[in-house]
């Protein structure tokens, strides 16, 4: 049964009686309370007088005898109920007869004992089985993260490597053209920045190459440029034009 824990349970009564249907596949019940009184010497227990249709077959008397117990460690707690529901004329009759039978009734609180704490083993079984499934799961992202940061740092080193002969002689010829002013590099730089539009590429910082705290950049394609700066966007980030290394992300 799924109902919060209500210390007044005359005055949740109502609501409860309907979650306790809800939990046996019972439909709602029309209710009508005439009387909640508290029972004494028996815990946190009320007997209630009224009427219901339990069955859509018309209003009957009702007589329930409901107690709770305070909530377990683990936040579940214990309703119990006994009831007759009658005719107005059975209950005529028998009043006296039901009325002693309920006030007669003792609940065998070691029986109650054992049941709470099998539910609390089962619990506590759940539990534990539900935080091995989420560490299973944080490791497998944690896992999924650290092969793409690897994937990175390989992708990075094989273009370094693949490019460094290409643009060292590109560099010792732009170092004969010293004469190039800021304007011209400024022009280099956002002339890449719309090559790599036109790519769908992007220029990627990476705040801790290989794990030693440096600083580098790499030009990717956008899609692995975003799954890596989703994965962690404290090591990784996107590079605006205006950001761009001259010798690494464009060149004279």
């Amino acid at each position: 049964m799924l109902y919060p824990y209500h210390p007044d349970l005359g005055k949740a009564y109502p609501e409860l009686l309907q979650a306790w249907r809800r939990a046996n596949n019972l439909p709602p019940a029309k209710l009508q309370v005439d009387k909640i009184e508290p029972l004494k010497g028996a815990g946190n227990c009320v007997l209630v007088t009224g009427h219901i249709d339990a069955d859509g077959q018309g209003m009957k008397k009702l007589i329930d005898d409901i107690c709770q117990t305070p909530p377990a460690q683990w936040g579940a707690y214990t309703i119990t109920r006994n009831f007759n529901i009658m005719t107005d004329a059975q209950s005529e009759r028998e009043q006296n007869t039901v009325m002693a039978m309920f006030m007669s009734v003792k609940v065998n609180q070691q029986v109650m004992n054992q049941q709470m704490q099998q539910k609390l083993a089962q619990k506590q079984q759940s539990d534990q089985q539900w935080r091995a499934w989420g560490q299973q799961q944080s490791d497998r992202i944690r896992a999924q993260g650290e092969a793409a940061q690897k994937n990175f740092a390989d992708r990075q080193a094989a273009n370094d490597a693949q490019h460094a002969g290409y643009w060292d002689q590109q560099n010792r010829n732009a170092a004969q053209h010293s004469d190039w002013n800021e304007g011209q590099v400024n022009n280099a730089r956002n002339g890449q920045g719309f090559d790599n539009y036109i790519l769908d590429q992007n220029v990627v910082q990476n705040n801790d190459m290989y794990g030693t705290g440096a600083v580098g950049h790499a030009t990717l394609y956008n899609s692995m440029a975003e799954a890596l700066v989703k994965t962690d966007p404290n090591r990784f980030e996107i590079v605006d034009t205006p950001d761009y290394w001259l010798g690494t992300d464009f060149h004279k």
